[in-house]
């Protein structure tokens, strides 16, 4: 359904991405306490936190909603790092899901990409007034 495998660096370097699919992304909180130091000092979030399946994860939200990892330069601050999350680790893998597709290389198909994140960005919100996720001290 999506065409897969982007050329990130090829896409970062002529200027085609702007890191739009670099968004808030949860991870395992054992995960982010070892790459916390990555963090781009310039963004300032809110870490919140949630439990799934026995598992405690984070959220670092940002006020653009951009990844806490991003330099400026479009760049993933931990994408060597075994510690990235699996979100990112799939991003433009998987050929079936919108949320992982990249939007550079699937432009028949931007609708649906903008649509499903909206979507998953009012879920987040809901959580968060529900109380499903809760702010972590760091």
């Amino acid at each position: 359904m999506f065409n897969v495998n982007p050329n990130c660096n090829e896409l970062i370097c002529n200027g085609t991405c702007k890191a739009d699919c670099c968004g808030i992304v949860p991870m395992l909180q054992s995960s982010w306490w070892v790459v916390k130091d990555k963090v781009n000092k310039e963004r300032k979030y809110q870490l919140q936190k949630f439990s799934q399946k026995g598992q405690t994860f984070v959220i670092p939200i940002t006020e653009d909603f951009k990844c806490v990892f991003l330099n400026s330069e479009n760049k993933c601050n931990i994408y060597n790092s075994p510690r990235r999350p699996n979100l990112c680790m799939l991003f433009g893998k998987v050929n079936n899901e919108p949320l992982l597709a990249c939007p550079h290389i699937n432009k028949d198909k931007m609708d649906l990409i903008v649509n499903k994140a909206d979507k998953t960005m009012q879920e987040l919100k809901a959580m968060s007034k529900k109380g499903d996720l809760e702010n972590c001290a760091e």
